[in-house]
């Protein structure tokens, strides 16, 4: 799982750099810590149930 989450990482990154206005602007916490650049387009995964993940993961295995 951490080779799939790095290979994620290094292409959005990849992605970002390339796509105009997809990194946002600066946002604070409800710490107020401030977190640069946060994203302008939902991430699909995120918005999965536990059940959903454990379903996709078993499908990419196979």
């Amino acid at each position: 799982m951490g080779i799939i989450a790095n290979a994620t990482a290094a292409l959005g990154i990849s992605l970002a750099s390339e796509t105009r206005n997809l990194i946002g602007k600066n946002v604070a916490d409800k710490d107020g810590r401030m977190h640069e650049g946060s994203i302008n387009s939902p991430i699909p995964v995120l918005g999965l149930s536990k059940e959903e993940i454990f379903s996709f993961q078993m499908k990419i295995k196979k």
